[in-house]
């Protein structure tokens, strides 16, 4: 299969950032673009990839005795879920062809946007300095901010517990770039929604639209599609393409600039409550 063409910007698709830089980019949003219509429970997904060259006990490190502590210092705990994921190995290959994350995928949640903003205020920066992580723990960043619950729902099965951990395929989409945002939502909406609920192998197909709280975030849908293997997933991947019509835009699946990663079901790390998982 091909690899998707990317969209070629000033800011390239893996964006050349650190967790703190993107919560530095949120602060320089003005409130009234993030608070929206109506405020309610909202979350971050946001995928780490570990570079090559990089060391991957450093990043954990990092993360775990300076990041993760002093963002909830600096917040004073108001988020009401902070937990990461390690992502599955995958192959070079396939790390290609869906331009994949290596490393952590975090998730963290407040009850609001406006309990969000309240940590990334001029008073809350300088009640807490976050720590830099150190230049042998080099890794990218992407984010996309939404609400907790899913905006639709095209496939939900039960999930019980079984040996194997279920596999969570996370994608982040934006329409390329000649291609309108209400044109791209509609084609998700009838036509990429349905079609990977349709496959025997996918328990959970949930779509999560982006809210405003963080106007840098270019990426504008968020798709997690559960399997209940890595072989189901391989399978399923295989086929989404010819399973999947074609938008009027062409390209190869998933017609999109896209971004993703795979994580178990199960976080190993629960910085609230300061635990290990075993996933």
């Amino acid at each position: 299969m091909a690899t998707p063409a990317l969209r070629h910007e000033s800011s390239p698709l893996i964006h050349r950032r650190s967790l703190l830089a993107a919560a530095a980019a949120a602060l320089l949003a003005p409130a009234a673009h993030a608070q929206g219509a109506a405020d309610g429970p909202m979350q971050h997904y946001i995928m780490i990839d570990v570079q090559p060259s990089a060391d991957l006990l450093a990043v954990d490190r990092w993360y775990i005795t300076h990041h993760a502590p002093e963002t909830l210092a600096r917040t004073q705990g108001a988020q009401t879920r902070y937990v990461s994921y390690r992502t599955y190995a995958v192959t070079d290959a396939e790390a290609a062809r869906f331009n994949m994350a290596r490393g952590r995928m975090t998730e963290i949640a407040f009850d609001s946007v406006a309990a969000f903003r309240a940590g990334i205020t001029p008073q809350a920066r300088a009640r807490v300095a976050i720590t830099p992580p150190p230049a042998q723990a080099a890794f990218t960043t992407d984010t996309v901010t939404m609400r907790t619950t899913p905006t639709r729902r095209w496939k939900d099965e039960p999930t019980p517990s079984h040996e194997a951990p279920y596999v969570r395929w996370i994608m982040f989409l934006r329409p390329p770039e000649s291609v309108a945002e209400a044109a791209f939502d509609a084609w998700i909406e009838d036509t990429l929604g349905p079609a990977l609920a349709t496959a025997a192998q996918t328990r959970r197909v949930l779509l999560f639209r982006r809210i405003e709280a963080v106007p840098s975030q270019t990426f504008t849908h968020t798709l997690e599609v559960w399997f209940e293997s890595m072989d189901d997933w391989r399978v399923a991947a295989a086929a989404f393409e010819a399973n999947t019509p074609a938008p009027a835009w062409g390209g190869v699946f998933p017609y999109a600039d896209m971004r993703s990663c795979l994580i178990g079901e199960r976080p190993d790390l629960d910085f609230r409550i300061d635990t290990r998982v075993s996933p």
